[in-house]
Parts: structure tokens; sequence; C-alpha cells
């Protein structure tokens, strides 16, 4: 069983006054490794925001044919907006909130024919009263790895 993070409390100019953290907790035989990252602040324009972003592992799986999820994501951001490539790059934003699900998933099988890792994140800007952005991100291989696409 592994278990590591970090906590990170401080206070500047982009972010505000507050603390930022991560951990990591892993099962022996990369049974289940679980993620998660976060961060609450106090801008220097006196409002909040933060974020939780989780991601959960597994090697073994849950079958449902014909294939099968090998892990799940899920986060939320309030007053706050991530980057398309990493869940956890976020920028202050007053009046934007957020929900990020995904899915790792692959076919069925001792070699998959495919395997990909996809997310779906939208932000709604309350002061503008409608959706902002739609972020949708993944990877895939298909055929033994041979085919790629990111």
């Amino acid at each position: 069983m592994g278990f590591s993070g970090s906590l990170t409390t401080g206070s500047n100019v982009k972010w505000g006054k507050g603390f930022k953290a991560d951990i990591t907790v892993s099962l022996p035989g990369d049974l289940f490794e679980l993620k998660a990252g976060g961060a609450y602040f106090k801008h220097s324009q006196g409002y909040r925001w933060g974020y939780l972003v989780i991601d959960a592992e597994t090697s073994v799986g849950v079958p449902v044919p014909p294939v099968q999820f090998n892990g799940f994501s899920g986060g939320f951001y309030f007053n706050c907006q991530s980057r398309a490539s990493d869940p956890n790059d976020v920028t202050p934003k007053k009046g934007v909130i957020g929900a990020m699900l995904g899915v790792k998933i692959s076919s069925m099988g001792a070699e998959a024919a495919f395997s990909g890792n996809f997310k779906m994140t939208i932000f709604y800007d309350t002061s503008r009263g409608c959706f902002s952005q739609f972020l949708f991100t993944g990877d895939m291989e298909a055929v033994a790895g041979r085919i790629q696409a990111h």
C-alpha cells in the first residue's frame, strides 16, 4: 500500500491566500490507485475560489461486455477555470463554476483492441448567464498501441 501527498500554504498575486494539496493512495499490485488534487484560496479581490479533482483507476476493471471500465474521474470548480491539458492547472475567475466527468475504458480480453481515457469539463459563467466553455479531452490507443490519438 502506498500513500503520498503534499500540502502547500501561502499567498501570491495570482491565487491569493490559501492552500493547495494533492494525495495519492495505491494498493499493492496496481490493483487500485486514487489521486486527488484540490485548492482553496481567498483572492486579493475578495472572493473565494477552489477546486477538487479525483481520479480512481484499477488494473482489474469493471466488465460491461464488450468493454470494461478501468477508471473514473470527477471534479468541481468554483470561481475558477481549468486548462484542457491539465484539470489541476486552474486560473481564478470570479463567477465561473464547472464540473468534470471522465472514464477510462477498454475492450475486454487479454490484449485490448482499444483503450481510452476520456474527460468532459463544462464551465458556466454566472455573470453572463451562459455556458462559457466545453472541454473534451482524451487519449486513445487501438490495435495493441499501433494506432494512437491524443
